[in-house]
């Protein structure tokens, strides 16, 4: 769809004039605390969260937070053409390069119980909850082979925009956090 394609490049433009220190900032002082602070954070024992790239809303430092509070925490693993599974780290070492040059779980067999969290990037969204990811398809398919997970969006809060274009099979958050501010 173009008109999606054209929203991805332009969000795709202010996101690269973003600085290392301004992404970290935002990240780890104002969007990841709000979320560690969440009720439905604080009662679940396991967690779905990707591993951040480029200038996403960084989540190396969550992962660190989640497995030293005990957690469990698994990661997306590409597993097929479109496709990804959950797998389980138990540390930060256990994250090698995977495909698309994305950190992922060394771990060679999905994690097959129950996920209470999942945190998922995106390029842009609105105040009715909907998602536009970066055109794989990977996270629309995910949620629905894994129903059930209350799901989290992490963004800046110039993603939030009045309309993302929405197919049958785009599939929405429950909850958005920005720097400014809680979406749900």
């Amino acid at each position: 769809m173009r008109e999606k394609q054209e929203i991805r490049n332009r969000m795709k433009g202010l996101l690269a004039k973003m600085s290392a220190h301004e992404v970290g900032v935002l990240s780890n002082y104002n969007i990841v605390p709000k979320f560690l602070k969440l009720p439905e954070v604080q009662r679940a024992d396991s967690f779905f969260v990707y591993v951040s790239s480029g200038q996403e809303v960084q989540t190396i430092g969550l992962l660190e937070t989640l497995l030293v509070k005990g957690k469990i925490v698994t990661v997306p693993k590409i597993v097929g053409k479109g496709d990804m599974d959950p797998f389980r780290i138990e540390k930060l070492g256990d994250l090698v390069e995977g495909k698309y040059r994305i950190l992922t779980s060394k771990q060679e067999e999905p994690y097959r119980r129950g996920l209470a969290v999942c945190v998922a990037p995106g390029i842009a969204y609105t105040m009715n909850l909907e998602r536009l990811g970066s055109g794989g398809g990977f996270y629309d398919r995910f949620f629905k082979v894994y129903p059930g997970m209350y799901r989290v969006a992490f963004a800046y809060d110039m993603q939030i925009i009045d309309k993302v274009p929405m197919e049958p099979h785009d599939e929405m958050v429950d909850m958005i956090i920005t720097e400014k501010r809680i979406i749900h």
